[in-house]
């Protein structure tokens, strides 16, 4: 098979690949070398990709900020995180953060909590507050907000 036969091939797969979901460039790699395609056609195919948009990282990184906010109940912390791992810059993270509406994100931190204190059962305050702090972290919210919602619930 010729160089350039393989490279369509490779780069049909990769863009049928992409039209399912957003993908980012780690994605597509990791897809491809699952494959054992070469290094060099990878990068090739992953720069076309690029060029052709069917990779863009600042729409990938903005959709997933929405989707793991609004369906996975995400802070920004654990947000940030994921998308690092990824290895999307932190510029474009951080424009993609700053897209979650301040007053979405604390009522959304607000429900979760509530919901959270049904599930807990106990009458020791301080034993709650640090449940929820726990349980609030550990969804990649930040501590100040955290407090902002505590004094709201009275708690």
């Amino acid at each position: 098979m010729t160089n350039q036969k393989l490279f369509n091939e490779i780069f049909s797969k990769a863009a049928n690949y992409c039209s399912k979901s957003e993908k980012c460039n780690f994605d597509i790699f990791q897809y491809l070398k699952k494959q054992d395609y070469d290094q060099e056609i990878i990068e090739a195919v992953v720069e076309k990709l690029n060029s052709e948009n069917y990779i863009n990282e600042s729409r990938y990184s903005a959709a997933f900020v929405n989707d793991k906010f609004q369906f996975s109940g995400w802070g920004k912390i654990k947000i940030a995180y994921m998308l690092g791992q990824k290895q999307i810059p932190s510029s474009i993270i951080n424009s993609s953060l700053n897209l979650i509406d301040q007053q979405e994100y604390e009522d959304q931190l607000h429900k979760i909590l509530k919901a959270k204190i049904k599930n807990i059962k106990t009458d020791d305050k301080s034993i709650l507050k640090e449940k929820l702090l726990r349980f609030a972290s550990s969804r990649g919210f930040e501590i100040e907000n955290i407090y902002k919602i505590f004094d709201i619930l009275g708690i």
